[in-house]
């Protein structure tokens, strides 16, 4: 299976950064695609940081977060845990 970014994989519904930008400024937070970046891979890297001392693992969070297999990995994770929630419904 061909392993790509989360945040541009159309089959999990990932937007590039620029995009990304672009929905946030129509939704009033203007963010350039440069500063979404950051912001996108300073989250994945403290998942990274939580899931490597977890596994007693060892590495660079930083490198792992940019890698695109983790990052598709976490984007099926997530789309799973959406998937869930929808199935269970919300009270």
């Amino acid at each position: 299976m061909l392993k790509r970014y989360a945040s541009v994989d159309p089959e999990i519904g990932g937007d590039d950064y620029r995009m990304i930008a672009l929905r946030l400024t129509c939704m009033g937070q203007s963010m350039g695609h440069s500063k979404v970046r950051g912001v996108v891979l300073g989250a994945l890297e403290r998942f990274a940081t939580v899931m490597m001392a977890r596994l007693d693992a060892v590495g660079n969070p930083a490198l792992v977060a940019r890698d695109p297999r983790f990052q598709s990995a976490l984007g099926c994770i997530i789309q799973d845990v959406y998937a869930q929630k929808r199935g269970q419904g919300h009270s």
